[in-house]
């Protein structure tokens, strides 16, 4: 087997299984949103005032990086457009 090919096999077993991105993804967007003191709800609201572009800035950079999800996936789960994630 060449290396390429055993590095790919490791890479596809430390993914996260798409059921546990998003549980983690849930914990995130729950976690900021109360370190800020407002609700999940008013956080995916859209609203482009006060901190939450830096902070969906913040988490979108990690759901991509750390979970592997799609720009497409990211902007639903931070409930603004996908031109605005990339």
């Amino acid at each position: 087997m060449t290396w390429f090919l055993v590095q790919a096999k490791k890479e596809i077993k430390s993914q996260l299984a798409g059921a546990d991105r998003l549980l983690l993804v849930k914990q995130d967007n729950e976690e900021i949103c109360r370190s800020a003191g407002i609700t999940v709800a008013c956080f995916r609201s859209g609203s482009q005032k006060g901190l939450f572009p830096e902070m969906r800035q913040k988490l979108a950079r990690k759901f991509v990086d750390e979970y592997g999800l799609s720009l497409a996936e990211v902007a639903q789960q931070l409930g603004i457009i996908g031109n605005a994630v990339s």
